[in-house]
């Protein structure tokens, strides 16, 4: 499983920052994708907020970090959070 989707995604858990999306949203995705990595249950990832899930993407979470930005993730009772990214909804 990878833990990030893309390569930005990556440079923004590490950085704080990446290209093309706006600083502010960066900074808040990455103080939610720390705590998202060191959750153990779904139960954890609720301290951040509610849970968004979408209909069209069963198997796909959600946290708002800033108007229609989240940091999206599917979930893993094993491995936790993977295939974390930060995308427009």
């Amino acid at each position: 499983m990878k833990r990030f989707s893309r390569d930005a995604d990556r440079e923004i858990h590490e950085t704080r920052f990446t290209a093309d999306i706006p600083d502010h949203v960066t900074i808040a995705a990455h103080e939610t994708m720390r705590i998202l990595i060191a959750a153990r249950s779904l139960q954890d990832v609720g301290v951040l907020g509610s849970i968004v899930r979408w209909h069209n993407v069963p198997d796909r979470y959600g946290l708002v970090v800033h108007g229609k930005w989240h940091v999206t993730f599917n979930w893993n009772d094993s491995f936790g959070a993977y295939e974390i990214a930060v995308e427009r909804h």
